[in-house]
């Protein structure tokens, strides 16, 4: 616990450091960003762990697109973006009797820290969202698709990228973790039945962002 404090506090007082060392504020600029990339899977827990059930799933790797709308000066930033996957989510139930797929949107508001200023950018960011899972299922015996639950989620974002400005376009590379805590209830079923089948559900998930984008500056 004394690490993570002294983790924090040397990380706050970098943070102020950079801002108090930084050239006047500049003038916001505005810029939309279409952004295109994959979503990299990190290993869920089991959902369902009994003798004669199991359940796993896993965010695989999946394509993301999107948009990205914000006002940039040095050394910070605000901005909002939306990106979608549509096949963020999958999972087997019983050698593949019951297949799981998942769209995924993120909703979110971001402030960025930009590290350096010039044509050439790195930068942090982090910021709070929704965080919208729409799960469906499909029973392979009968090749019938049904809904687990359209979720809805206030989660948060953590990442770093390198900012390139030529004139009134920009090009970006970015790296940014997606986390959402879902729990039993959340899901289209009876928490009871959950109980009896031995679900556990209720945890801190990630999903892990790799795009890159192309903006225009105005």
């Amino acid at each position: 616990m004394s690490t993570l404090r002294s983790v924090a506090v040397a990380a706050v007082v970098a943070l102020i450091f950079v801002v108090l060392s930084a050239p006047p504020a500049q003038a916001f600029q505005g810029e939309i960003s279409f952004v295109i990339g994959a979503l990299v899977g990190g290993d869920f827990e089991a959902l369902i762990s009994a003798d004669d059930v199991s359940l796993t799933a896993n965010f695989k790797n999946a394509p993301l697109y999107g948009a990205r709308l914000g006002w940039f000066g040095y050394p910070l930033g605000i901005e909002g973006s939306l990106v979608y996957s549509p096949s963020g989510l999958s999972g087997s139930l019983q050698e593949s009797f019951l297949t799981i797929d998942t769209r995924v949107i993120y909703l979110e508001a971001n402030v960025v820290l930009i590290i350096l200023p010039g044509p050439i950018s790195p930068y942090i960011t982090g910021g709070l969202g929704l965080h919208s899972f729409d799960f469906r299922a499909n029973v392979g015996q009968i090749d019938q698709t049904f809904s687990l639950g359209d979720i809805n989620k206030l989660g948060y974002n953590l990442g770093a990228g390198l900012k390139f400005n030529l004139s009134r376009i920009s090009f970006r590379a970015e790296v940014r973790d997606h986390f959402s805590k879902l729990k039993v209830d959340d899901f289209l079923f009876n928490p009871a039945i959950g109980e009896i089948l031995g679900i556990e559900f209720d945890q801190t998930i990630h999903n892990l962002e790799i795009s890159g984008s192309v903006g225009i500056r105005f």
